[in-house]
């Protein structure tokens, strides 16, 4: 199971972020510390690593607001059998 600090590790060690005191419930989004480039590069990097097929439904800031809610969108799609296709 994907878990929120996993998420912060990946932020960090993949240069998404320049934030290495980010904690897992921080603002990501809102709070401009990941701009649009980088979410990008992050759904590339989620889909190879975990698997899973990011359906547009989960295309939205609030997917990617914070560690917490990045590891629960993973969470959701790898449990779809299908990976999140529709």
């Amino acid at each position: 199971m994907v878990e929120a600090e996993e998420i912060r590790l990946l932020l960090i060690s993949e240069n998404l972020i320049d934030t290495p005191s980010l904690s897992t419930d921080d603002g990501l989004v809102s709070t401009g510390l990941i701009d649009s480039m980088a979410l990008v590069r992050l759904v590339g990097l989620i889909e190879r690593r975990y698997n899973v097929s990011l359906s547009v439904h989960d295309m939205h800031a609030e997917s990617f607001e914070s560690c917490q809610t990045i590891a629960a969108t993973i969470r959701r799609s790898s449990r779809s059998p299908l990976g999140n296709l529709d």
